[in-house]
């Protein structure tokens, strides 16, 4: 007896054992550290002062053409913030650590590659005078990047 290609005795169903198993993430920390160190000079205006640090995470990425296309980047950056974080630390300095954050799916595909960055930034945190008096370096790379090691982030007072 000939069977067609409709006759669903023809095609057997394939067994649950018999398929590959399904492609799982790699587990991904984005947690990262920031180690701040003070000059003396520094260290010292900023215990006199009681005057605390402020380390800030910037989350963004540069957005695909399409939505350059959509206008959903605002033209004047060049980039799209996905989040903002601040930890303080005392005037000492120390280390600050960021814990991993999710993203919104949509927000990840708007950014190139998915692929967040992260712009550190260190300065005073004005409780003893209204203006910054740090001069620190910064950082910015991509959060893989940032994951993989701590930061460290030198200061010395602006008037060094």
């Amino acid at each position: 007896m000939a069977t067609t290609a409709c006759d669903r005795a023809a095609v057997p169903e394939p067994r649950v054992d018999a398929l590959p198993p399904a492609a799982t993430p790699a587990p991904r920390s984005d947690a990262f550290d920031v180690v701040v160190s003070l000059s003396p000079v520094a260290a010292q205006q900023l215990a006199q002062t009681k005057e605390g640090i402020i380390v800030s995470a910037d989350y963004f990425g540069y957005p695909t053409v399409a939505a350059q296309q959509q206008k959903l980047a605002d033209p004047r950056e060049p980039w799209m913030t996905l989040k903002r974080a601040q930890i303080e630390l005392a005037a000492s300095g120390g280390t600050a650590h960021f814990v991993a954050t999710s993203f919104d799916e949509k927000q990840l595909g708007l950014i190139e590659k998915g692929e967040p960055q992260v712009n550190i930034n260190v300065y005073s945190a004005r409780k003893a005078s209204q203006d910054n008096v740090l001069d620190c370096g910064m950082f910015q790379d991509t959060l893989q990047v940032a994951a993989q090691e701590p930061i460290k982030i030198e200061c010395k007072l602006i008037a060094e």
